[in-house]
């Protein structure tokens, strides 16, 4: 896909009619999956749509916005709590991307406490699905200085999920794995 064509799933992503947003965010999703790299250009008007008064479209933008975290961290890092604010909202889609951004982030030295710390706030107000899930994110950026702090956050949600005999699974083998380092 050339930049031109880019561009006007971006425009129509900006101007269209609200279906027609939803289809250009699956054409640039894809993109996305695909080849993010051509995306990195177009990052700055990603950041101005996720401003769209109908959160469906910001929900779908942020898909092109998670690889900014590798591609372009700074710009990720900037824009956290734009992120963080999006995420907050009723989306699991949303929240989901967040937690790769922050897990992306905390592999960077200067961003490491910060997207940790951040981290451990998700895995703490995960919702039950996204739990282990999020459990695992954090545990594989979180090293032994953080450890610690991990496996009491996993502890204290173990009751969350005792209905859930496969997530508890998941949760104890998570804290097996964070003793040992």
């Amino acid at each position: 896909m050339n930049s031109n064509e880019i561009k006007e799933w971006i425009y129509t992503l900006e101007k269209g009619k609200f279906i027609e947003k939803m289809v250009a965010s699956k054409a640039l999703k894809k993109i996305s999956e695909s080849t993010p790299e051509v995306l990195v250009p177009h990052y700055p008007a990603f950041l101005k749509i996720l401003a769209d008064k109908n959160v469906k479209v910001a929900w779908a933008t942020f898909f092109m916005l998670t690889p900014m975290a590798v591609f372009k961290p700074e710009m990720a890092y900037e824009h956290l709590g734009l992120f963080a604010q999006i995420a907050d909202g009723d989306s699991v889609i949303a929240r989901d991307q967040y937690v790769k951004i922050l897990t992306e982030l905390a592999k960077h030295t200067a961003y490491k406490e910060t997207c940790i710390t951040l981290l451990l706030d998700e895995v703490l107000k995960a919702p039950v699905n996204q739990l282990p899930s999020y459990a695992k994110s954090a545990a594989s950026v979180v090293g032994q200085g953080y450890a610690g702090s991990l496996i009491d956050l996993i502890s204290s949600r173990l009751p969350d999920v005792a209905d859930y005999p496969p997530k508890t699974k998941k949760l104890l083998q998570l804290i097996r794995q964070l003793n040992k380092l």
